[in-house]
């Protein structure tokens, strides 16, 4: 029992692991960092920020999903669709920020 338990939890993390440990952007940091003149002491340093950052997210995402109402609950159907919503919003918001802030094509002179 706990080991079906155990085998279906690391079957749903696994797939967010791999994609995490080739994502593209501590590779190219990882290459930066190992050319530069101080690489032995920003190895770890970049080590050490990128494990307290996945575990703070990770930490801060379980304890805001023990707020959130089980769905099967009547009263849980209108913070389901607010958190949705907010989400949603948010989304849309930083959407816009990074269209406005978007570098503008420059245009030749004839």
């Amino acid at each position: 029992m706990v080991v079906t338990i155990v085998n279906d939890a690391l079957g749903e993390v696994l797939a967010i692991a791999i994609g995490i440990a080739i994502s593209p952007l501590p590779v190219a940091a990882a290459v930066l960092i190992l050319l530069a003149p101080r690489a032995k002491t920003a190895g770890p340093a970049f080590l050490l920020g990128w494990i307290v950052g996945l575990v703070s997210v990770v930490s801060v995402t379980i304890l805001l999903s023990g707020l959130i109402p089980v769905a099967d609950e009547p009263q849980a159907r209108p913070v389901v669709g607010v958190i949705k919503l907010l989400i949603g919003f948010a989304l849309i918001g930083l959407a816009l920020r990074q269209f406005a802030t978007r570098p503008r094509p420059v245009i030749e002179p004839v």
